[in-house]
């Protein structure tokens, strides 16, 4: 009498669920995720921080807050959604775009 066990098959190293998540899902996890980075950075706790009038070079410091975070998550959207992009040689150039006449 020969006992059978349920091996699980051998890995498909090609298989989609082994190789990982895909760029567009990264990229879309990440917006997701500073997003809801921001929203808590520009929300009542952190902002109550900055709610006295301190000034620094003559502005307030919330102004200082808000415009910081709101530039720090421009660059960070731009960074990810430049991350994602093919190298700049395989970009179609507009000069391939002229007509030819």
């Amino acid at each position: 009498m020969t006992l059978q066990t349920d091996s699980p098959p051998p890995l498909d190293i090609d298989h989609p669920l082994t190789i990982g998540i895909g760029p567009r899902r990264r990229k879309r996890a990440q917006l997701i995720a500073l997003t809801v980075l921001g929203l808590l950075a520009l929300n009542y706790p952190l902002l109550s921080l900055f709610g006295e009038a301190w000034l620094f070079l003559g502005i307030p410091i919330l102004y200082w807050y808000l415009f910081s975070v709101w530039f720090v998550f421009i660059l960070l959207v731009g960074r990810i959604l430049e991350s994602h992009l093919p190298p700049d040689d395989s970009r179609l150039a507009l000069d391939d775009l002229d007509d030819e006449d």
